[in-house]
């Protein structure tokens, strides 16, 4: 079990897997831990991530994969859900006088 199992409809996008990662360098290691989509959160793959400033930082090896996961939300299909479970979504009658 890989913890990426099927998800809610209206989550759409990539699933997010939370995992540590590990830099060896010159003067000794970096570590962190960093949500990753599920292509990249493979178990001793190395990846080359982007910095806040825009610069890339290679040799990054991810050292444990978690199986929490996140997705993100399509508004419009949870809205859409929403009006159907509801009633909002069928046609409105014009008010009478």
């Amino acid at each position: 079990m890989t913890g990426f199992e099927e998800r809610d409809e209206r989550i759409t996008g990539d699933v997010y897997a939370q995992c540590r990662l590990r830099r060896d360098l010159p003067d000794g290691r970096e570590e962190m831990t960093s949500w990753l989509p599920k292509k990249y959160a493979v178990k001793d793959m190395v990846l080359k991530l982007r910095k806040e400033s825009g610069r890339w930082s290679d040799g990054w090896r991810v050292v444990s994969v978690h199986s929490a996961r996140i997705g993100v939300p399509d508004v419009r299909k949870a809205v859409r859900a929403h009006r159907r479970s509801t009633g909002d979504s069928l046609p409105k009658k014009p008010p009478t006088s």
